[in-house]
């Protein structure tokens, strides 16, 4: 399972969970098979979103950038390598 920092989970006013992809601006239903995202999107009592890191429980207000396609990339390598117990090779 790959981390992609462009997907955000959010709910809509109803409770349904939607995703939205910060790098096209899109929403979808479904995240894309062997994705799962790293921030989640909640309302505070106030009515202002505030998000949460799934990996840290960390909560923040305004979501970092996000990394460059090439910097993702990297990172997803490393994460399959060291799934498969492959040690991963710097770039």
């Amino acid at each position: 399972m790959v981390v992609d920092e462009a997907f955000v989970e959010l709910k809509t006013d109803a409770g349904k969970t939607y995703f939205w992809n910060r790098r096209e601006n899109t929403r979808t239903w479904a995240l894309p098979e062997g994705v799962s995202v790293k921030w989640v999107g909640q309302k505070a009592p106030d009515g202002r979103t505030y998000y949460w890191c799934r990996e840290t429980k960390e909560t923040i207000w305004l979501l970092p950038p996000i990394p460059k396609e090439e910097d993702a990339a990297n990172e997803a390598d490393a994460a399959v390598a060291a799934a498969e117990g492959s040690p991963s090779v710097p770039a």
